[in-house]
């Protein structure tokens, strides 16, 4: 993502969707990716990101931690999210389990007899910090919207949070 194998001002347009962003370190480990996007946007190009409502997910996790259990296909995933120190980042600890006797198609679908176990780490972004390190890049937000259906954004109520990015003429 931190070299993208395309010419510069290649791009009229450049998706980031389902929380593909945050996942680097610090926020300013972000930074190498967003002149990345900026480097093969067109100038006007623009940048659609959808992120996480950072608002909506320290309201959720404030309380203390969320455990979510489901089954998908032959297999019982057991989600736990909860806020990182500082509340800076969501973290999402996920345990996939075959079902009993369902190992073998549990397999198939990439999961081992012993499951698997992994966590997320995803930035939860303040507004002005997201602005400011797209503004380094030579990106300014051009819109914001709190749902695929085009609502308004609304930090009370808005699970997404999605926002358009243009590049700026280059100099």
């Amino acid at each position: 993502m931190r070299c993208l194998p395309l010419r510069d001002g290649s791009c009229a347009a450049v998706l980031s969707l389902f929380t593909s962003f945050g996942y680097f370190g610090d926020l300013d480990d972000h930074a190498p990716l967003l002149r990345e996007i900026a480097r093969v946007l067109a100038p006007g190009g623009r940048w659609c990101l959808d992120h996480l409502n950072a608002f909506a997910v320290r309201r959720e996790l404030a309380a203390g931690d969320v455990v979510r259990e489901r089954r998908l296909g032959a297999c019982l995933v057991r989600e736990r999210r909860r806020l990182g120190p500082e509340g800076r980042r969501v973290l999402k600890d996920v345990r996939i389990r075959p079902l009993g006797g369902a190992n073998g198609q549990a397999s198939a679908d990439g999961v081992p007899p012993q499951g698997l176990d992994y966590t997320e780490s995803v930035a939860l972004f303040a507004p002005e910090e997201l602005d400011a390190l797209c503004r380094a890049a030579g990106l300014v937000r051009v819109a914001e919207f709190g749902g695929y259906d085009g609502r308004s954004f609304d930090a009370e109520a808005a699970e997404r949070w999605l926002l358009i990015y243009e590049r700026e003429a280059r100099p």
